[in-house]
């Protein structure tokens, strides 16, 4: 008979409960890479979807709606 130890080491399903002290490193780690998360979100994810966003999206001349696939 395998033991639960064996069984957790084999991965069946069976999942260990983090500690104390590996949520509270695992909670630093998060904050220590936030800053770097929302300055790659707001400087460099967030300008590259709103290109691809108006690039291929509608605009209104004059009232009209009129694709930029269309020409000027």
């Amino acid at each position: 008979m395998r033991n639960a130890s064996a069984a957790k080491k084999e991965g069946n399903g069976i999942k260990k409960r983090k500690s104390k002290q590996e949520r509270r490193f695992f909670l630093l780690g998060l904050l220590f890479v936030s800053p770097w998360l929302i300055g790659f979100l707001c400087f460099q994810l967030y300008p590259i979807l709103s290109a691809l966003y108006y690039s291929v999206g509608s605009e209104r001349q004059n009232g009209e709606r009129r694709s930029h696939a269309e020409g000027a």
